[in-house]
């Protein structure tokens, strides 16, 4: 009898075993859907799920959508312009300021495109005709190449920091703010060295 009950016990430990490995599948496939649909929306829900699954299925989730990982904002803003990248990771604010930025850069160009007319003078025995003369707007032009200029550098730089910040903000999430790994060398009694692997867990 003891046999039989003990044997039950075991195989409810087992089920409740795969209970919990497919109830942390599900939430690791739910935070990647959050991670996939809107990051920057959705860190808090993230956060709360997080305590959920183990460490280090947080930090491959980390590893895998880590936001910095990602080139193409950058490329779109100092391309493209008009805060194309910046609206394309849900940074609004960055997005509206280069819109508005390169709005004004046209609106510059299409001003600094009409021509500067004066008058000169011909004279032909003892005539005098004046004509019109069209000059470019140089300064004009000038200062509007460098509005492109520093509207594209400005949104680069933009959307490199909000990558990282938002970097930042999914490691705090996932509850990964100081969890680190690496390589320290060592020395081991027989005189060798060697490498040795470390984890810190800030708790």
């Amino acid at each position: 009898m003891k046999k039989v009950i003990c044997l039950i016990l075991l195989l409810l430990s087992l089920c409740s075993l795969f209970a919990v490995e497919d109830s942390d599948k599900d939430i690791k496939a739910y935070m990647e859907y959050l991670l996939t649909e809107n990051l920057n929306m959705n860190l808090d829900k993230i956060s709360v799920l997080s305590e959920a699954i183990p460490i280090y299925e947080r930090y491959d989730l980390y590893k895998k959508y880590q936001p910095t990982s990602s080139n193409l904002p950058v490329i779109l803003n100092t391309t493209v312009g008009f805060g194309v990248g910046s609206f394309l990771m849900g940074d609004k604010k960055g997005g509206i300021i280069g819109s508005c930025w390169d709005g004004a850069n046209i609106l510059l160009l299409i001003i600094a495109s009409i021509p500067i007319t004066g008058q000169d003078t011909i004279s032909e025995g003892g005539h005098t005709e004046y004509i019109t003369v069209y000059e470019p707007n140089t300064v004009a032009l000038a200062l509007t190449g460098l509005s492109f200029a520093g509207s594209r550098i400005f949104q680069g730089i933009r959307a490199r920091v909000y990558l990282k910040s938002l970097s930042e903000n999914l490691l705090d999430a996932l509850g990964l703010k100081e969890f680190k790994t690496g390589f320290d060398p060592i020395l081991t009694p027989d005189g060798n060295l060697g490498l040795e692997f470390k984890v810190k867990i800030g708790l």
